[in-house]
């Protein structure tokens, strides 16, 4: 239960370590004083990975290479983060990961999102600010959540952009290159198709597709019901 940390990564005196921590080639995890990285038993920490004050990474956390968290990013326990993920937080609007979850590669999730157990992301997805999803979500590869209702260029450079917010509910199955537009709820089970712009609330269990989403049919149909199943 020796802790390997390779001897060119640089570990400062204000981060916790837990048992069993492996740690790769060339990292920087540096915690300060008022704002330690905690890091829980049995985690393992690619090559080239940046870790912000303010991190908590509990058990059998695993991180690819190349994965950068900004301050206050917590994880949950037996979460992998795969390689060159960018995840970010804010003091107050912290970026939560629930736990048993996969994120794969070249995703980003931004501040002030919480994420619920048991999720699978496909690699490329990207989660603005102010989304929460439940248990049980999966999210195809592309999928984008966009919250900046009417953004420009401007507006980006004087910070006074206006965000909505998104709620994915459990069990709900989002297909690659889907996009999901501000204030919008994903029902509970809902399924999104493949190339989906959705721009309204979808139906609990209730299937889309297209651009605009039309509802094409529910989860419990036959056609669907055998390849998805159906969620109580």
């Amino acid at each position: 239960m020796i802790n390997k940390i390779s001897e060119k990564s640089i570990v400062n005196e204000f981060v916790k370590l837990g048992k069993n921590v492996k740690i790769g080639n060339f990292c920087t995890i540096e915690g300060s004083k008022d704002k330690p990285i905690i890091i829980g038993n049995n985690v393992e920490i690619g090559n080239y990975c940046c870790i912000k004050p303010g991190v908590k990474l509990d058990d059998n956390v695993v991180l690819g290479n190349y994965v950068n968290l900004g301050s206050f990013v917590e994880i949950g326990k037996n979460s992998k983060i795969w390689h060159y993920c960018n995840i970010f937080g804010k003091e107050k609007e912290p970026a939560i990961i629930g736990d048993n979850i996969q994120i794969g590669s070249y995703s980003e999730i931004k501040y002030a999102c919480k994420i619920g157990d048991n999720c699978r992301f496909q690699s490329h997805v990207f989660v603005a600010e102010y989304v929460t999803m439940e248990d049980y979500v999966f999210i195809g590869p592309g999928v984008s959540f966009a919250v900046d209702k009417h953004p420009t260029a401007e507006k980006a450079l004087e910070g006074n952009w206006e965000l909505g917010e998104i709620l994915v509910k459990k069990y709900a199955v989002i297909g690659s290159e889907a996009i999901i537009n501000p204030d919008v709820v994903i029902g509970r089970g809902s399924i999104i198709g493949t190339g989906t712009l959705v721009t309204k609330n979808t139906e609990d269990y209730g299937v889309y597709v297209g651009v605009p989403a039309k509802k094409v049919g529910m989860r419990s149909d036959e056609k669907y019901k055998k390849f998805f199943g159906i969620i109580r």
